[in-house]
């Protein structure tokens, strides 16, 4: 088991974001999965993909990739709220990092909100 893996003991809900478009404009979050991770207060700038700079106030470490503009919130699936939009605790993502090992075998992935 690699350092990664054991640093991963908090469980996560990740919705991730919608492909398509509501009747009103929206992209609400898909079904919801547990993942692992490792949630750490934060308070940085970050860089969205767009370039502007923004205030993280978390970084999670993630058991796997993640999207920006998916919603992440600490605790277990059969806990979580069925919308993360305007729940309290619930976190967009706004960057998401990827950095392989050594041996291009595994990734610290990182989430941003």
């Amino acid at each position: 088991m690699s350092l990664i893996t054991k640093m991963l003991r908090q469980k996560a809900v990740y919705w991730p974001p919608a492909v398509r478009v509501d009747l009103y404009g929206r992209r609400p979050p898909q079904d919801p999965v547990e993942i692992k991770c490792r949630w750490e207060p934060l308070e940085d700038l970050t860089i969205r993909q767009s370039g502007d700079a923004v205030a993280a106030h978390s970084r999670i470490f993630v058991s796997q990739d993640v999207a920006v503009g998916g919603w992440l919130w600490l605790g277990a699936l059969e806990d979580a709220p069925q919308n993360p939009v305007g729940t309290e605790g619930a976190c967009q993502i706004i960057r998401f990092r990827s950095i392989p090992d050594r041996r291009i075998r595994r990734y610290v992935r990182m989430a941003f909100v």
